[in-house]
């Protein structure tokens, strides 16, 4: 997950700037404050926003047909939803990978291997 950091004491460029993070990144929470600070005679009041969003190179966001796995791997996982390495870590992680229709002890370990080279 990455961070953008969005400050500044024009409102409306504030809010522009953060609509158009919705628009270009995968926002996944969005944390908003302000800050006052004094110069000179005049406060300033800072808007803040701490955007976190996925990295679209990031390996969850990898496609199951990009994996170097056999069709027979990759058939089998679309056929359970699996879409992404996301769905598949997602999955991984409520249910057995034992489970999925079509993949024996040689197809779970070609799996695994694979997903070791890309968390590595």
């Amino acid at each position: 997950m990455k961070l953008q950091v969005i400050r500044t004491y024009d409102k409306g460029y504030f809010e522009k700037a953060v609509s158009t993070a919705y628009e270009v990144n995968d926002v996944k929470r969005v944390e908003v404050t302000t800050e006052s600070e004094m110069q000179g005679n005049h406060t300033v009041i800072w808007y803040i926003a701490f955007v976190f969003y996925e990295d679209p190179k990031s390996v969850n966001n990898m496609k199951i047909a990009e994996l170097h796995v056999s069709n027979r791997v990759k058939n089998a996982l679309r056929r359970q939803g699996c879409k992404t390495v996301g769905d598949l870590i997602d999955y991984k992680d409520k249910h057995s990978i034992r489970s999925i229709r079509n993949l024996g002890p040689v197809s779970i370990g070609e799996l695994e291997c694979e997903l070791n080279r890309l968390t590595e």
